[in-house]
């Protein structure tokens, strides 16, 4: 275990594999932001669909 520590601090003290890893989080992180985006906007677009069906529903009731 403290053998494959060392070699993860070597590895990570190296610029490229530095920079490597801060790439693939950075892309993470941007999809993951524009996931939770989209998700967001679905929800509201949903909620504004039963908004509209409920409207329509109570309209009929009267």
């Amino acid at each position: 275990m403290p053998l494959l520590f060392v070699v993860f601090v070597l590895l990570w003290s190296s610029d490229i594999a530095f920079r490597a890893v801060t790439n693939i989080l950075f892309i993470d992180v941007a999809t993951f932001v524009i996931i939770i985006l989209d998700y967001i906007y679905l929800l509201i677009y949903d909620f504004s669909v039963l908004v509209n069906v409920f409207d329509y529903l109570v309209a009929l009731k009267i």
